[in-house]
């Protein structure tokens, strides 16, 4: 439980005003012997159908289901299969388009107003986070339990048991009250979560602070008639973050790949022309350079190309720093520990070994630059696929463009990130699966960063302007089963978003492969009439996970995810690809006032077993400008003319890019290629014998895919 002293400080009104009550009840009915029945009490012997707020506690280690490995048959890992190197990929092949024509759609009714009763009756905070009402409970506890004798007694103790259930909103302005334009409706409840202060590394949550949020966008708008538009935002700010550090400084790069021969996007860095040769020359300048790289287990091959593509890489740049300076780069390559054990893979490959089924996903940069800190995150890995160098129109056999999205954080959220890296540096560095490279002296212990105080950089009022929580997924071994889920933040916060929305949705991902949580969305599709809903997924999963029993499994989980949205919805949602790009952004927003961004995608794996990382944001300035700037890429429609359109305009909009470039060749189309998505081409096939976590794999086991081993790589 929360204590008093922790509430928020809007609070501060009401629990004056209460710790004042109780005083004056203390002094009035000292304590007697019989237990008064209270108000908490009353509440539950109430009606059956007053609202009741489920209580968000930190969730047990939720132990996934055992795993039959007779019927599995392949050995999966992280969410992302190789890809071959461009000279080895085919033509993207057409994306599934639906030929049905578009709905029409439905007039879109009166928005409701935000924090209003929702339909079905109940207060529109019922499931509010702790807030006063249950900080107080502990001073409400010694009122509690004395006889009602006097009947003033009795309604001070009514008064207090119901200001024990009441959540508290914040003041209101009285001089607005008087003025007859009335109070300050109160906010709706928040998406955020409770914190949860532990030294368990898979226990914490860091609670709700502020900073300053930027959404960085990454792919092609293709421009028509005009020249495409090609944003390589996420890199660009990463890399000027990092070409500003001085002796001294550090940059913490935790990716699940991380490809140093990438070539900088912001020009050269005096002779350095790559990511590599920009981290040689800034461990030479005296900056402290620590990565952390996922591996792989070497059933999946992808093993391989970790140490091909990324150490064969970095190790030479190591080497040639002088001698003084190769403590300055070093990384660690850390194997996410949840395995099946020596039997079961026995049964299931033939092999006595351990299989380790799961990646450390999160992709994300902490710069510390003097007593500022500057943290980005997101969907993209440092990788040359996410550069216009890479992207081609066919016959080239390229992806036309990488579709992502990143955030760059400032001020106290920059130094939840940095205390997520030191906690996990200082956690694997003892179990890196490389042995350190000669020159280091060991690996060094980092040491996590406190809440900054108001004369810090961080501190500052110009560096708190938005409310922004960090989510994390964090998952461990266990004993009957694969692993066991111990933080799953982002679950969470995605259904808090979905609950509170009112006017509109709008999600982007690789994947829609959460069942449970496509439920979730029908729920509230059915309750509130005026919902709508569009969602961007990735053109083609078979081209990026290949054609097998764990991809066919997947398949169907994200057929099923969008029958049911599509069945409550009807005509208030839309399903949209991107033609030839892969979709790689993890995003979801609404009304222009939530959103929620990072590596997880919309699917059992990320929600429960990988590493995750994202961040939350309750802003309404910076939700909306995100959102009409990132559909004007989207749509290649000019940003004046996304902020003109009302929620009603939303689905004929879109529908009219989308219409457009059904009869348009790829370098004609307009924006990100926007085209139907015709998800009832995959239906897919059910196995029950996989479990959902792992319906999808870090490689692809059909070889003539791509024409190579290893099959396609995707992050």
């Amino acid at each position: 439980m929360r204590k008093i002293s922790e509430t928020p400080t809007f609070l501060a009104d009401q629990r004056s005003t209460y710790e004042e009550l109780r005083a004056n009840a203390e002094a009035r009915w000292p304590t007697k012997g019989t237990r008064r029945r209270s108000g908490v009490d009353r509440a539950e012997s109430a009606s059956s159908s007053a609202p009741v707020r489920e209580p968000e506690a930190v969730p047990a280690r939720a132990v996934s289901p055992p795993l039959d490995v007779v019927a599995w048959d392949v050995a999966p890992a992280d969410g992302q299969p190789p890809e071959a190197p461009p000279e080895a990929r085919p033509e993207p092949p057409p994306p599934a388009v639906s030929s049905e024509p578009l709905p029409e759609a439905t007039p879109e009714p009166p928005r409701a107003e935000l924090g209003s009763q929702p339909p079905g009756g109940g207060p529109a905070n019922a499931d509010a986070p702790i807030s006063a009402s249950e900080a107080s409970r502990e001073v409400a506890g010694i009122v509690r339990g004395r006889e009602a004798s006097d009947p003033t007694e009795a309604l001070v103790h009514d008064f207090l048991d119901e200001l024990a259930r009441t959540p508290a909103s914040p003041p209101h302005d009285l001089a607005e009250e008087a003025s007859g334009r009335g109070p300050t409706p109160a906010p709706p409840p928040s998406i955020f979560l409770p914190a949860v202060v532990s030294s368990d590394y898979a226990a914490y949550v860091q609670p709700v602070t502020q900073g300053n949020v930027t959404l960085l966008i990454n792919g092609r708008s293709s421009g028509g008639p005009h020249p495409d538009v090609n944003r390589t935002e996420p890199l660009d700010r990463m890399q000027e973050a990092v070409q500003s550090l001085k002796s001294g400084d550090s940059v913490w790069l935790s990716a699940w790949f991380f490809e140093p021969s990438t070539v900088l996007t912001r020009g050269n860095y005096g002779s350095a022309s790559t990511w590599g040769g920009l981290f040689a020359r800034k461990a030479e300048e005296g900056v402290n350079i620590r990565i952390l790289v996922n591996d792989f287990d070497p059933i999946s091959r992808m093993d391989q190309w970790v140490r091909r593509d990324n150490l064969a890489v970095l190790d030479p740049i190591v080497a040639t720093l002088p001698a003084a300076k190769r403590d300055n780069l070093k990384y660690v390559l850390s194997l996410h520990p949840a395995h099946v054990g020596r039997l079961k893979a026995l049964l299931a490959t033939g092999e006595a070994r351990n299989i380790h089924i799961a990646s450390h996903h999160q992709k994300f940069m902490v710069c510390r630059r003097g007593d500022e800190t500057i943290a980005f995150c997101g969907g993209l890995d440092i990788e040359s696929r996410k550069t216009p160098a890479d992207w081609g129109y066919p016959p080239a056999p390229k992806l036309v463009g990488w579709h992502d999205l990143h955030v760059m954080l400032e001020g106290p959220i920059a130094r939840d990130l940095q205390r997520e890296f030191a906690l996990r540096w200082n956690r694997e560095k003892g179990s890196s699966q490389r042995a350190p490279l000669a020159g280091w002296s060991g690996y060094d212990t980092l040491t996590p960063l406190g809440p900054p105080t108001a004369a810090e950089p961080d501190g500052q009022t110009v560096r708190r302007k938005h409310s922004v929580q960090m989510l994390r997924t964090v998952s461990s071994d266990a004993l009957t089963s694969p692993y066991s889920t111990d933080r799953d933040d982002i679950r969470q916060v995605y259904r808090k978003i979905a609950d509170r929305a009112a006017s509109f949705l709008y999600l982007e991902n690789q994947y829609f492969r959460s069942v449970d949580y496509a439920k979730h969305l029908a729920a509230q599709a059915k309750a509130k009439p005026s919902l709508i809903a569009i969602f961007v997924v990735l053109f083609s999963a078979v081209e990026d996970d290949g054609d097998n029993a764990i991809t066919a499994h997947g398949a169907h989980l994200q057929h099923e995810f969008f029958t049911q949205v599509t069945r409550a919805f009807g005509a208030r949602a839309r399903i949209y690809t991107m033609f030839g790009r892969s979709v790689h952004s993890k995003l979801l927003m609404a009304d222009d006032r939530w959103l929620c961004v990072g590596s997880a995608n919309l699917n059992d794996r990320s929600f429960e077993l990988d590493s995750e990382l994202n961040v939350a944001v309750e802003d309404d300035t910076l939700v909306r400008t995100s959102r009409q700037r990132l559909w004007a890429h989207n749509l290649g429609a000019p940003e004046a003319t996304v902020r003109s359109w009302a929620v009603s305009d939303y689905l004929t909009s879109w529908d009219d890019v989308a219409n457009k470039n059904r009869g348009r060749t790829p370098s004609e189309m307009e924006g990100e290629g926007i085209l139907p998505f015709d998800w009832k081409a995959s239906p897919g096939k059910a196995h029950s014998s996989i479990p959902d976590a792992l319906a999808k794999l870090d490689f692809d086991l059909d070889k003539e895919l791509v024409g190579r081993e290893g099959g396609p790589r995707v992050a």
